[in-house]
């Protein structure tokens, strides 16, 4: 239980600033589910099912039982089937309106008598509760530290879906990763270590320095951002190799797809605008540098033009990897079995400035992601900048397109 109000130093009452209380409750409820195994595998023998999303249930009990001690959650469940939707508000709306007030002056024992004949009834006795417990393969491992520091600095681990992470994530991931072997002090110094280890790297240019009470600006560790060493190291090849390439692009004349086919492409989709017409017509263009980047507003079209590029390199026969941070925007850029249909309805007119090339950007720096700017669209789509700190940090969504070696990224930001 945490009070809203806290008096300062200066002797006032102030409500707490509260939005670190929420950031850090789902690593908070993951420490403390940790912790839990860890007492009751000690104490009573307790084994456990995988963890999953920092859950685990008891090993030897039935899914029927579970399912009828988990009441609250089969009626938000039902509620929320029957409503039609899935959004975490429609859960929200769910678990409100399925509360029922509580049973105030029910004596504890009168609870328990109630739990036992329920469990009962589903073939869940005492004796079946003792074979849960005192079970002799209950004894924890040591943990293994090195293998786990390798699996949280992995393609599976912490950068699964994510190129940068923060302490908590590291918690979370812990706390999981250890089930019952660790409890919750065991856990923060894991974390504290891996952290410290050569496993991750702490990104500069972040905000993660706080003013202290003694009127230090110090830096707050919960607050720094961290990547993988793999990460940072191909992301600086990348910059390397696209600086290095970006004055060599007149000798590859012949990795571009042709303009006739270019054009037979665009005449079939009628409803792209002169924006996205540029669009495609740039990606194609066999003397372009080896990155190009497009960036505009949430739904200015963007995956709809690099799909009909993805046509044009498909026309040509020729090899593709498309990438994408959201699964529609890469189901949207598939190349498809026969042909991409037009969008539907007329030509959305654009204005003839929308797109147009700003020429090369000065050498990137060690955290650049891009080497250039080639287009600006002031009235439906805005040219982004440099990357901020980390890795792919900031796009909100991008397509990543590879043909005979050479790298065209479509990468995207609202604004």
């Amino acid at each position: 239980m945490t009070a809203n109000l806290t008096r300062t130093v200066t002797g006032r009452w102030q409500a707490l600033y509260a939005r670190p209380l929420y950031d850090h409750a789902r690593p908070a409820g993951t420490l403390y589910q940790a912790h839990l195994r860890h007492l009751l595998t000690r104490r009573l023998g307790v084994r456990w099912e995988p963890v999953a999303r920092g859950w685990a249930e008891v090993a030897g009990v039935p899914q029927p039982v579970i399912r009828a001690f988990s009441k609250r959650r089969a009626e938000i469940e039902q509620m929320v089937a029957e409503s039609g939707y899935a959004s975490a508000r429609a859960h929200q709306t769910a678990t409100l309106a399925t509360r029922q007030a509580k049973e105030y002056g029910v004596e504890p024992g009168t609870l328990l008598q109630r739990w036992r004949e329920e469990a009962e009834a589903l073939g869940f006795g005492a004796d079946q509760v003792v074979a849960c417990l005192d079970s002799a393969s209950a004894a924890a491992d040591p943990v293994d530290e090195e293998r786990l520091f390798a699996e949280l600095a992995g393609p599976g681990g912490l950068t699964r879906q994510a190129s940068t992470f923060h302490r908590k994530e590291v918690v979370e991931a812990v706390a999981e990763r250890v089930a019952d072997r660790a409890d919750s002090p065991k856990v923060e110094q894991l974390v504290d270590s891996f952290l410290a280890s050569g496993e991750a790297v702490a990104l500069a240019g972040g905000r993660d320095r706080v003013m202290r009470r003694t009127g230090n600006l110090e830096r707050e560790p919960d607050l720094v951002t961290w990547s993988t060493p793999e990460l940072v190291t191909k992301e600086a090849d990348l910059i390397t190799w696209a600086a290095a390439d970006a004055h060599h692009t007149g000798d590859r004349a012949g990795d571009g797809v042709d303009a006739e086919t270019v054009e037979e492409v665009l005449v079939a989709h009628p409803g792209l605008s002169d924006e996205h017409t540029a669009m495609v017509r740039a990606l194609a263009d066999p003397t372009a540098g080896p990155i190009l980047t497009v960036a505009g507003r949430p739904a200015a079209g963007r995956t709809t033009a690099t799909a009909v590029y993805v046509q044009a390199l498909t026309a040509t026969r020729q090899p593709g990897v498309g990438c994408a941070l959201a699964a529609t925007a890469a189901g949207e850029s598939k190349p498809p079995a026969a042909s991409v249909p037009p969008p539907a309805g007329p030509p959305r007119p654009s204005p003839a400035s929308s797109w147009r090339p700003t020429g090369h950007r000065s050498p990137p720096g060690p955290r650049s992601s891009s080497t250039k700017r080639p287009w600006s669209a002031p009235e439906t789509s805005t040219a982004s900048p440099s990357t901020p700190a980390g890795p792919a940090a900031g796009s909100s969504s991008s397509v990543t397109l590879t043909s005979t070696g050479r790298s065209r990224s479509a990468a995207s930001s609202a604004t």
